[in-house]
């Protein structure tokens, strides 16, 4: 090489940049269709995500896929009490008080996994007016125990 040319000048040392400063030139290089870009982004994103982690709880989708009805048939003194859990059938509650001893309700229950005609829905009534009185009747005159 020839001796007469200076040395090649160096590049001055890297020096860090801190977060502040990324940030500040990342906005400074932005342009108004960027920011309108960035700001679609996030009302759309939120609302989906927000869903999203809704549809994802199990206790939340147990509440809205359950429910719970009484139905009223004329002639039945029984109170029906028709229930769905979440992805399985209707069951069928019907019950009757045996004691009623304020706050609390003591109730003689038939349940049923399937559909109930009305037929059957007084039979089984029937049947637990009887139990209720069975019931009421041993803790009105309980029997001598040994």
């Amino acid at each position: 090489m020839s001796e007469g040319l200076p040395p090649p000048p160096h590049p001055p040392p890297h020096q860090p940049r801190g977060l502040v400063e990324n940030l500040i030139n990342f906005t400074k290089n932005l342009s108004l269709q960027n920011v309108l870009v960035i700001g679609l982004l996030g009302l759309i994103a939120i609302p989906i995500y927000s869903l999203w982690s809704l549809f994802n709880d199990d206790e939340l989708r147990q509440e809205f896929l359950s429910y719970t009805k009484e139905r009223f048939i004329p002639g039945v003194p029984c109170a029906v009490i028709v229930t769905s859990q979440a992805g399985g059938g209707e069951a069928y509650n019907v019950l009757t008080p045996y004691k009623i001893d304020a706050p609390y309700e003591y109730h003689v229950l038939s349940r049923a996994r399937s559909s109930m005609s009305d037929s059957a829905i007084q039979e089984i009534c029937r049947n637990l007016l009887k139990h209720a009185d069975l019931i009421e009747a041993a803790l009105l005159n309980p029997a001598d125990k040994p």
